[in-house]
Formats: C-alpha cells, sequence, structure tokens
C-alpha cells in the first residue's frame, strides 16, 4: 500500500481550520501535521516550530507569505513549502464583507495585490470609476515591524480621508488597524486556492520522493561542427542558427520532462533529470527524440555522455565520464555510464520515425499553402504522433509534447480543424483547475 504523505502547516489556529477544512471537502488525499498557535509568531519562537514540524512532514504550508519569507532559511533546501495564498475571489469576499457594513467599496486600501487584480475585481463587482490605493509591498526584516510600517500606511491613508476602509492579506494587519479604529478586513484564501495550494505543494513532493527513489540522469551534452566544415571558423559557428536550433531542441526536451538545463559555454550544455522522467520520455532509452531532431534539423553532431545516480554529484561524474568516451568518437555519439567501471556504448537509438526524412519538405508543402502552419511545426506535430501513437490530444497535451504554450496548442490546433486536418471529438477534464478542454483527433494527410 502506498504511504500516505503527510504535510505541514504552520499559521494561527484560524487559518489550520481554513486548511482542515479545505483539505476534507476538495478530498485530498495527504495527512496534515498542524503546528498552530493562537496568535502570530514571526521571530525566534516560529523558528523553533518549524524545526520541530520538520522532522515529521515532507513539505510545508506556511499560513501567510511573511511568515514563510522570514523563515526560509530555517526550512533551507531539505523540503518544498509554500504558503496560502489570497486570490481574486478573496479579494472580492473582501469587498463583499464592507460592503456589507455599508463602507463604500470603492475608496480602499489594498495590500499585496497588483493595480491589475484589484482593477479587475472593481470591474467585477461593478464598481465605477474606483479610487483606491495600493499599499506597496517591502523587503520585511522583522515580521511585527513589517506588519506595523503596512497599517501606518494604510491608517494614514484612512486618517486622511483618502480611503474608507482596508483590505489586507495579512491577520495581524486587519488586527492592528481595527485597534486603531480603523475599519479593515482580512481577505482570506478561498478554499479553492488553498486545496490548489495543497495539491501543489503534495506534487512538489511527490516529485522529490521519485527522485529520490529512482535515481538522478546527469546528461553532458557537447555540440561540435560537421568534420567537413573547412570554410567556417567554429566561433562563429557556434554562434549561428544552427547551434541555436540545436539550443532550442533541448530546452523542448526539458520543458517535456522537468528537467534542468545549465548551458556551461555555447557548446557544452549539462542536463538534469530524475531518470524515470527520461524513461518515460525515451521508452527506457529506447529513443531520444530531442537527439534525433538536432541530427535531422542542424548541422551540429553531439557528444553526448549520459551518467546514471543516486544523487545528483554522483550522476555528473558518470555522465563526464561517458562524455569523455563519446568525444573520442567521430561523428555522433553517446555513451552511458552506471558507474565508473560499467561504461556501454556508443549506443544506437530507434528513431521515431525512420522513413520520414526532415530534408523532404515537398511532401509538407500542400498542408504549409492550406494551414500556413511552418513545415517544421507540422513535421514535429507528425513526429508526436508517431511517435506516441496517439491522435486524440488536448491543447495542454500538445502544448506539453512540443514543448509550447497552451495558448499556441490552441490555435494550432483549431488551424488544424479548420482547415480538414483536426476533428473536434470532445472533451475532457484537464490539469488541477478540473476545466474541461476540447479533445482534437489530429489526421495528417502526407500521401
Amino acid at each position: 500500500m502506498e504511504k500516505k504523505l503527510t504535510l505541514g502547516f504552520f499559521g494561527t489556529k484560524a487559518q489550520a481550520d481554513m486548511v482542515r477544512s479545505a483539505a476534507t471537502d476538495h478530498g485530498l488525499d495527504i495527512q496534515l501535521s498542524i503546528s498552530e498557535s493562537e496568535g502570530y509568531l514571526y521571530g525566534g519562537e516560529a523558528a523553533e516550530a518549524i524545526t520541530r514540524l520538520k522532522s515529521r512532514v515532507s513539505g510545508i504550508l506556511f499560513g501567510d507569505e511573511l511568515q514563510m519569507t522570514l523563515c526560509e532559511t530555517v526550512v533551507g533546501d531539505d523540503l518544498p513549502y509554500l504558503c496560502l495564498k489570497a486570490d481574486s475571489a478573496s479579494l472580492l469576499a473582501a469587498m463583499l464583507k464592507l460592503s456589507s457594513r455599508g463602507l463604500d467599496v470603492s475608496r480602499v486600501s489594498v495590500d499585496t495585490f497588483s493595480v491589475r487584480i484589484v482593477s479587475h475585481a472593481m470591474a467585477d463587482a461593478g464598481i465605477r470609476n474606483p479610487n483606491f490605493r495600493i499599499v506597496r509591498r517591502r523587503t520585511p526584516a522583522d515580521g511585527e515591524r513589517y506588519c506595523m510600517r503596512q497599517m501606518e500606511e494604510h491608517r494614514d491613508l484612512y486618517q486622511s480621508g483618502t480611503v474608507r476602509a482596508c483590505i489586507t492579506t495579512l491577520p495581524l494587519i486587519r488586527d492592528l488597524l481595527e485597534a486603531e479604529n480603523v475599519p479593515a478586513v482580512y481577505a482570506s484564501p478561498t478554499s479553492a486556492s488553498i486545496a490548489r495550494g495543497l495539491e501543489q505543494l503534495q506534487a512538489e513532493c511527490l516529485y522529490r520522493l521519485q527522485a529520490r527513489e529512482s535515481g538522478i540522469v546527469f546528461l553532458a551534452l557537447l555540440l561540435r561542427p560537421p568534420a567537413d566544415l573547412i570554410y567556417q571558423p567554429r566561433q562563429t559557428f557556434f554562434r549561428s542558427q544552427e547551434n541555436w536550433k540545436a539550443l532550442s531542441e533541448i530546452h523542448r526536451f526539458a520543458e517535456q520532462t522537468g528537467a534542468a538545463v545549465i548551458p556551461l559555454t555555447e557548446r557544452y550544455i549539462t542536463i538534469v533529470v530524475t531518470r524515470d522522467r527520461l524513461n518515460w520520455y525515451s521508452g527506457n532509452l529506447e529513443s531520444l527524440p530531442f537527439l534525433q531532431m538536432i541530427q535531422d534539423t542542424t548541422r551540429c553532431e553531439v557528444a553526448l555522455g549520459i551518467g546514471f545516480g543516486r544523487t545528483p554529484q554522483e550522476a555528473r561524474t558518470h555522465g563526464e565520464l561517458a562524455l569523455k568516451a563519446s568525444v573520442q568518437q567521430q561523428g555522433n555519439a553517446v555513451y552511458l555510464a552506471r558507474s565508473p567501471d560499467l561504461l556501454t556504448g556508443p549506443l544506437q537509438f530507434v528513431r521515431v520515425h525512420p522513413e520520414l526524412e526532415i530534408q523532404n519538405w515537398d511532401q509538407y508543402q500542400p498542408l504549409v499553402e492550406k494551414t500556413g502552419i511552418s513545415a517544421e511545426r507540422l513535421f514535429r506535430i507528425h513526429l508526436v504522433l508517431k511517435r506516441t501513437g496517439r491522435h486524440l490530444f488536448t491543447a495542454a497535451e500538445l502544448s506539453s509534447q512540443l514543448g509550447i504554450s497552451i495558448r499556441a496548442a490552441n490555435r494550432l490546433l483549431i488551424t488544424l480543424e479548420e482547415t480538414g486536418y483536426a476533428t473536434l471529438s470532445g472533451r475532457a477534464v484537464t490539469g488541477k483547475s478540473g476545466r474541461p478542454g476540447n479533445v482534437y483527433s489530429i489526421h495528417l494527410d502526407l500521401s
């Protein structure tokens, strides 16, 4: 039976009650370890409480952004952490509270939120000609002093008659304002936003757990000009479009797998990815589509070293060892090192679609003329269809496969539908928002 994650929460009792309620209402499969207080802890007491909490949880959710900022050094890199955040729905709810008290909602001071978000909330509430003020954020050095300065700015705006009420995202500031007889409300996070925060933290915890269990892969990649390049200086080649096209393929691979790309020079790039994500992408190292794309669409030759390890440092040592073996070979070469004594290569990968040659642009020309989509993009879509063996995609799924934004993928699908190369087949719930998205059946006819 899979062990249930334990997430920690640090904040006030009222905030802890909201978190418990949100986790229950949204059916989240997590355990909560709560460190709550009647008051607001920002100093040494907070650091001690978090140190105790760290020992029994996989991640920490803070009650507010100020607590998280002040306690980041205590958490360190050991655990993932987030904070409760108010959203536009929180702002609308706060405005409704003020309105129910007979206060002029069009003239308020608001902290944390941007001008754009407040303007949109005012418009959604049907408020015309709003005259609000934003209390700007400052870098906090001390929790209570920070809250006091923020409170004073709210209070001064109210006492000068500039605003009629105040909205804050920190409950301590609300309490301080009310003590000064200033009408104020706390824009508390909604149940939905709390649930999203818990889900995001849970996903990050699971990712780290999988990384520890499945191990790390370090890819050391060296781009080389072709051997027949005798008329162009090497430095000019590495600053050419060929080099940038290769880097684009590497970054698409990173977007699809959640890898971290670290370019050390124009020609030497390192990539860190979890082993399970690389196996998912490559079919257990049966193929490396991004490497095939570099070879098919650029004049770059690639020496690639792949290193497995239980830690990033161990994987890096093995990856650099594999790269040394690769650079000894002519042309494209890939070696794999699972340990200093276990070196395999040169590896041969299955081509995603051997009969499809990128140089044969003529087969795409009718589609280019009809759709207005570039031949390279159509080629990439065709590769996705061949690699996955699927023809049904939502915009979110296609964006992940192509390494482009969801908006760009949606435009592609609509264009393909309008020109007869895709059909709207239904709707499916996608992503964490739970919103249904259109499912398209893609059928590119290259005959």
